[in-house]
C-alpha cells in the first residue's frame, strides 16, 4: 500500500470514528512516516470522495493496533521469562539439597 492509500485509509478510519480529518489527525493515527505532499494529496483525494474498503483499511496498522501487538509480544516474553525463572529455581533447589 503506497503512502497516499495509507493516508486515505487513515482518513476513512477517522471519519468512521467521527473525528475531524486534518493533516494532524491523520499523521497522529499513522505508525509510519508519510511525506507531506503524500499527506496532502491523500487528504485531497479523500475529500474528493476516495475511500478504501474495509479489507484494505484493516491492512494499515494504527498506533492502537501496534500498541496491542507490542503488548501481546511483551506478555509472551514475560511468560517465557517466568517459566525460565521457575526452572532455574528448581535447579537451584536441587543443587542446594544435593
Amino acid at each position: 500500500m503506497n503512502e497516499i492509500e495509507q493516508v486515505i485509509a487513515a482518513a476513512t478510519r477517522l471519519e468512521a470514528e467521527g473525528r475531524k480529518i486534518s493533516t494532524a489527525t491523520v499523521k497522529s493515527s499513522l505508525t509510519t512516516k508519510v511525506s507531506l505532499p503524500a499527506m496532502i494529496e491523500g487528504i485531497k483525494r479523500f475529500q474528493g470522495g476516495a475511500r478504501l474498503d474495509v479489507a484494505q483499511i484493516d491492512k494499515v496498522p494504527t498506533k492502537k493496533t501496534k500498541a496491542a501487538s507490542d503488548v501481546a509480544q511483551l506478555k509472551a516474553e514475560i511468560k517465557s521469562l517466568q517459566k525460565e525463572v521457575a526452572e532455574l529455581r528448581t535447579r537451584l533447589d536441587a543443587l542446594e539439597k544435593g
